[in-house]
């Protein structure tokens, strides 16, 4: 955090093409640097060269794609109601965990390594889509419970007015 707020100026002045000429092989660089300091055998000296390699590109990687990206409304919304998402999180992961391998009997232990992502990925959107349920009821109901003040549209007995 500290170094974002030192390098704000020179991170508002990069654009959009230029963050997504650097992301991409940034991001990349992250990932090599990753697995490889997992699966090999990395010398004990030089362990924390490929730390710090890893971690300064992946961080000013990950800072470009935030920029390319730019500001989403669906992002905005996560990130202003994060208390419910974090609150929530572990019980919408196993919800979704229960209706799709359960409930929909998908054995997905056998699948490749793309079909095992896939699943991951559509397990993780099933449990975001959970999440978001829970936070508009949380919003509109239990609103008190995360300190808001109450929403105009609802009455002392809990009506829409």
């Amino acid at each position: 955090m500290a170094v974002g707020l030192v390098c704000r100026q020179a991170l508002l002045s990069v654009t959009r093409p230029r963050a997504a000429s650097m992301a991409i092989p940034l991001i990349a660089l992250y990932v090599v640097v990753a697995v490889s300091a997992v699966h090999f055998t990395v010398p004990e000296g030089m362990l924390w060269v490929v730390r710090m390699i890893a971690a300064i590109s992946g961080a000013v990687g990950f800072t470009m794609l935030c920029i390319v990206v730019g500001e989403q409304p669906v992002l905005a919304r996560v990130g202003r109601d994060s208390l419910v998402f974090y609150a929530v999180n572990a019980l919408s992961l196993n919800v979704g965990k229960l209706v799709i391998f359960k409930l929909l009997d998908i054995d997905a232990v056998h699948w490749g390594y793309v079909g095992q992502l896939a699943m991951g990925l559509a397990t993780t959107a099933f449990a975001m889509l959970v999440m978001l349920l829970i936070d508009l009821v949380v919003q509109r109901y239990f609103w008190w419970s995360i300190g808001k003040d109450r929403p105009m549209s609802v009455s002392r007995t809990g009506t829409a007015e």
